[in-house]
């Protein structure tokens, strides 16, 4: 349970870590479309700067051409070699129009064909007339210089905001390279993790095998114990009964031998008791010498006193009082050695 555990809370970082790739990725994709606009923009931008370059030369030789006009139209005596002159001038500038002409056809002007002669040749209301559609012109290409600047400012703006976003991008780029580099060494990280986990899960298995046999080995243990706890049992009660048996039959011999004993006993108390009478019937009589030297002896092998022999008593229903004070008085007379 614990490794499984392992294995999902490290399935759970991986999927939180592709989820963040994915995000960064598709905010890498989103910046790489913006740049990929400002590109076009900057390539329009590059064809609006051409088209710059070229009004301003159109614009200076505007300029010169104005200068031209103005010296011309200055009261002076114009000599005919002066005429071809200003002419072949005017040539050359209606021809550079011409070619403004085919460089910009969206600000060419049909002024610019109108003049192939010389300037002489035409009356003073002509060149008023020219004079003042050149004026014309002018303002418009002044209208056009604002309008480029404007646009030119507008794409220093740009600029400065694909300037921005480079910087952006490229911190993000830095920062997406180096959660990459996170991501790999967590994948890295990952694989051996699963690596080993799959070898935890081998020695897990080969444990749980082992443990399995454990314990069938001790289940078959547990029932030949109990086998043999049941035979014990079965013994047991088996020796219980016999014992039993065998107690009952040592009670009734103990019986019959205590009932035999208390016979004997009754026969001995019978016999001592014929044979006190004897002893009493033998005392009645009187006592010789002999008889109180056989009581002396008797009183020497057995360590008695008649007159303080705990069993007195039964010489007393025997032997009368008057026979004991003859017999202790008489021992009291004889000496030490006559005694032994």
């Amino acid at each position: 349970m614990k490794f499984q555990k392992l294995e999902d809370d490290q399935t759970l970082k991986d999927q939180q870590n592709l989820k963040q790739k994915k995000e960064l990725l598709k905010q890498e994709f989103e910046h790489l479309e913006e740049i990929k606009k400002y590109d076009n923009l900057s390539i329009v931008s590059s064809n609006d700067f051409k088209f710059k370059a070229e009004l301003d030369k159109l614009l200076e030789m505007n300029r010169s051409k104005n200068k031209e006009l103005s010296l011309l139209l200055k009261p002076q005596t114009f000599q005919s070699s002066k005429s071809q002159m200003g002419g072949s001038q005017l040539q050359t500038i209606s021809g550079t129009y011409g070619q403004i002409r085919s460089i910009n056809n969206h600000h060419s002007d049909p002024l610019f064909a109108t003049f192939t002669q010389s300037i002489y040749t035409k009356d003073t209301d002509s060149n008023e007339q020219y004079i003042e559609q050149l004026r014309v012109q002018e303002e418009r290409y002044n209208d056009l210089i604002l309008e480029e600047s404007e646009k030119r400012d507008s794409l220093e703006q740009q600029l400065i905001q694909i300037e921005k976003s480079k910087l952006i991008l490229q911190q993000k780029v830095e920062q997406y390279q180096m959660l990459t580099r996170m991501s790999n060494k967590r994948f890295a990280n990952t694989q051996s993790l699963q690596f080993l986990a799959e070898q935890k899960k081998e020695t897990s298995k080969v444990n749980l095998r082992s443990i399995k046999d454990e314990f069938d080995q001790m289940k078959k243990m547990q029932d030949t114990y109990k086998k043999q706890q049941e035979e014990k049992q079965s013994n047991l009660q088996k020796v219980i009964y016999v014992g039993e048996e065998n107690i009952g039959h040592n009670a009734i011999k103990i019986e019959h031998a205590l009932s035999m004993n208390t016979e004997c006993v009754r026969q001995i108390e019978k016999l001592e008791i014929e044979k006190q009478k004897k002893i009493e019937k033998k005392l009645e009589s009187r006592y010789t010498r002999e008889q109180i030297i056989t009581i002396v002896y008797y009183q020497k092998s057995h360590n008695l006193d008649l007159l303080n022999y705990s069993t007195r008593s039964r010489f007393n229903n025997t032997i009368s009082q008057q026979g004991l004070i003859h017999i202790s008085h008489y021992l009291r007379q004889l000496s030490p050695q006559q005694q032994n």
